[in-house]
């Protein structure tokens, strides 16, 4: 940002406030008129803002080398603590990935394993029903 941009946005400014000036004096500011002002000068509201807030170099300008110096050392601070939270981040989500291949091999065993009693229940089932009807067999009420 140059003190020229400066200016010319101070132009602009002072400009509208003349003309609505001029036009509240003849009585000639009607409400196109006053909307049109109203618009031009919220633009340049948002000019003036993005100089001051936006426009790194404007901002630093403004500021003394005591207070610049604060503001690299926060930035700096600020870096070290985002790559830090970066790093834990990423040890986060590697531990979760490693808890989640656990859980699921897990789970893999303890399906085969229901698996398996599952057909040694039904096996054991049918011995079972096999034994009761030789016993039936055996003691003559069992079908012939």
């Amino acid at each position: 940002m140059t003190c020229h941009d400066l200016f010319i946005t101070y132009v602009y400014v002072r400009s509208a406030y003349l003309i609505s000036r001029q036009l509240l004096q003849k009585g000639e500011l009607s409400d196109s008129n006053l909307l049109t002002l109203g618009a031009f000068l919220v633009l340049c509201f948002i000019v003036v803002l993005h100089m001051f807030v936006r426009d790194p170099f404007f901002s630093l300008m403004q500021l003394t080398p005591d207070e610049e110096q604060r503001r690299k050392l926060r930035r700096e601070r600020n870096k070290v603590a985002a790559s830090k939270c970066r790093v834990k981040r990423k040890e986060h989500v590697s531990t979760l990935r490693q808890a989640s291949e656990e859980l699921e091999s897990a789970n893999s065993q303890l399906e085969s394993e229901i698996a398996y009693l599952t057909a040694e229940r039904e096996q054991l089932e049918m011995m079972l029903d096999a034994h009761i009807c030789n016993m039936e067999k055996a003691a003559g009420r069992g079908p012939a």
